[in-house]
């Protein structure tokens, strides 16, 4: 479904955005149902996105205290770019 229908009938939450329109006394329009529908999703996306950034942030911060077990035996993990690569320098000879 696409959020940003301009058909109100299409959000399930219509006739509660409605109804709550009517008892806090303003217009229950259609253009009033969809704003109060829709009006916050940039934010919402906005916010899920900061969250999103947040976590990776964390996640890196937190693979990069893991200790390196291929370090403890004299072997290095080297980023190609594309791929990560074991060389071990017993076996490299």
């Amino acid at each position: 479904m696409e959020l940003w229908k301009r058909d109100a009938s299409v959000y399930e939450a219509a006739d509660g955005i409605r109804d709550a329109l009517k008892r806090a006394g303003r217009e229950d329009d259609h253009d009033s149902v969809v704003y109060e529908a829709t009006g916050r999703l940039l934010d919402d996306v906005v916010h899920a996105a900061g969250s999103i950034e947040l976590s990776l942030t964390r996640l890196h911060n937190a693979i990069s205290h893991v200790p390196n077990p291929y370090s403890e035996q004299g072997t290095e993990v080297m980023d190609t770019g594309t791929d990560h690569r074991i060389f071990d320098p017993a076996v490299e000879c």
